[in-house]
């Protein structure tokens, strides 16, 4: 694809998109699916498009006996909050939920995060995904802190224990922003504009 490759502002962020379907974090979760589609993991993911009680769980793929699972946070220009703490909040939600769970699964049969202790087909890849950049340090680090995480929860209980062998991926938006650089098609459904020498069928301009 990189002879297809188009130039995209080095300014542009997720907030800078044309089109806008949902709310932004709705926006971003899709905008991610077709990224990851197209660059990474040739699809098969489903989205879970509970607003809040997803188990942690934004997009999921199951293939080949084991799970990739995918976390999407938008964060704006404006945003107060920035990717550290985003994680922070979701790792206190699977400290509050997997143990108990763990333990007793049976008291707490529709729980979103069940999904978390499918031994059978184990989560054994996750991606946290942010609209926000982040330099190669600052992602090692938070990749690293979510790491971490896993291994200290797969150590709560013998149900978790898959845990401790989780691939973790860290996807800022430079990663997302390289993905529109080499597809313009994504590039022109989120944001317009057309590679230079092209215009659009409709524009009257002489030839």
């Amino acid at each position: 694809m990189d002879n297809y490759s188009v130039a995209f502002p080095d300014e542009y962020r997720f907030d800078d998109r044309s089109l806008r379907a949902d709310d932004d974090g709705h926006d971003f979760e899709r905008f991610v699916l077709q990224c990851l589609e197209v660059d990474l993991d040739r699809g098969g993911f489903l989205r879970r498009l509970a607003r809040s009680n997803d188990g942690s769980i934004d997009l999921l793929r199951e293939a080949a006996g084991a799970a990739t699972v995918v976390e999407c946070k938008f964060i704006g220009r404006s945003s107060t909050s920035h990717a550290t703490p985003r994680w922070r909040e979701v790792a206190e939600k699977l400290r509050t939920h997997l143990p108990a769970l763990a333990q007793d699964p049976a008291a707490r049969p529709g729980s979103p995060f069940r999904r978390w202790l499918d031994v059978e087909h184990p989560v054994k890849r996750y991606r946290f995904c942010v609209a926000e950049p982040l330099t190669e340090p600052e992602a090692r680090k938070l990749r690293e802190s979510i790491h971490s995480e896993f291994v200290a929860l797969a150590g709560r209980h013998a149900a978790l224990a898959h845990l401790a062998d989780i691939d973790v991926d860290v996807l800022s938006w430079d990663h997302f922003h390289g993905v529109l650089s080499r597809y313009p098609a994504l590039r022109f459904m989120w944001f317009g504009g057309l590679p230079a020498g092209l215009r659009p069928l409709h524009d009257g301009a002489s030839q």
